[in-house]
């Protein structure tokens, strides 16, 4: 057996006290995040949805804005045909839908009538959703020569 001398002894005792401490301080440690990362990456997060969540509204307006577009064109195809059987337009949107399929009340829009004579008419679409009022009583019209205008500006653009 090899005798170690006592400088030895002191030596290989004191690294090994050395390296217990240190592997005590690395498994005793538990890793977390600070609060200082938890904060920059809710605050990243808020701005990110700060950006995001009015865009997804928007396209969400611009979508029932296709929609009642849409329908306003199938309320104008049912008064052409109606009138190529007729000689006139109507105002019953009931009668309409015989012509077309569509619905008068979708539950974003309401639909109806206006300035109709026997050469000329205006489909209307008028907005209706409490929740949103600065999209509430909005106006998307077509007339029999399909000029579209959104809340009366001739070819606009919804929202």
């Amino acid at each position: 057996m090899p005798v170690f001398g006592q400088r030895n002894k002191v030596l290989i005792f004191s690294l090994l006290v050395l390296y217990n401490i240190n592997m005590r301080k690395n498994t005793s440690r538990v890793k977390a995040f600070t609060i200082m990362e938890l904060m920059v990456s809710i605050l990243i997060i808020a701005v990110l949805a700060a950006i995001a969540i009015p865009a997804y509204f928007t396209h969400g307006e611009k979508a029932r804005g296709s929609k009642a577009l849409e329908t306003l064109n199938l309320i104008r195809s049912a008064e052409i045909l109606y009138a190529s059987s007729f000689a006139a337009y109507t105002n019953n949107l009931v009668l309409l839908q015989t012509y077309s399929s569509f619905v008068i009340n979708d539950g974003d829009w309401k639909y109806s009538l206006a300035n109709v004579s026997p050469s000329t008419f205006t489909a209307v679409a008028t907005r209706t959703i409490p929740q949103r009022p600065d999209y509430d009583n909005h106006t998307i019209t077509i007339d029999e020569n399909a000029v579209v205008t959104v809340n009366g500006v001739v070819n606009g653009l919804w929202p």
